[in-house]
């Protein structure tokens, strides 16, 4: 199926703490096309509409792509060829090159994004808040990517803002 619109963008923002999290603990945040890393470790940015995602009935909205975290030691996580479904955010994980298979990354309410849902900004509509949190299986995936305990499950890892648009 196609996506909700022919064109738009999201922003996937980290929320203050992460921000510091990250740069106190040197941790660098990359985009896999066509996902972009933000300046500052501020969040991602990434192209959406039926261009780039589809909706699947049974799988949920796919989004190419995704980000890569690494830590000051080495250590790297990958997650990509995200899909949203009704409980969460899955995307195949790789750790340090090494693929893991589809994971739940982040959880979600959608009752949170929905009182947004259809709020005209950016020259379309789209959600302004939707926060997205840790599961605790990429709590401990990002723990051990930083070399130090930093985060819980259940703590926001980012904020979706997204934008439709039905002209470019």
């Amino acid at each position: 199926m196609p996506y909700f619109t022919p064109f738009g963008y999201a922003n996937f923002d980290f929320p203050p703490r992460m921000v510091a999290v990250m740069n106190d603990n040197e941790i660098a945040v990359e985009g896999i096309t066509p996902f972009e890393a933000k300046p500052g470790k501020t969040g991602l940015y990434l192209p959406i509409g039926s261009h780039t995602n589809y909706i699947d009935a049974c799988q949920g909205v796919y989004y190419p792509g995704g980000p890569r975290l690494i830590g000051k030691t080495g250590n790297s996580v990958v997650v990509e060829n995200i899909w949203l479904r009704m409980d969460g955010a899955y995307g195949a994980v790789t750790i340090n090159g090494v693929p893991q298979g589809e994971r739940m990354v982040a959880t979600y309410n959608v009752g949170e994004m929905m009182p947004t849902l259809m709020t005209p900004h950016g020259g379309g509509i789209g959600p302004t808040y939707w926060p997205f949190r840790f599961t605790p299986y990429f709590a401990q995936v990002f723990n051990d990517t930083a070399g130090a305990n930093l985060v819980q499950p259940g703590e926001v890892f980012a904020n979706l803002d997204a934008v439709g648009k039905f002209a470019p």
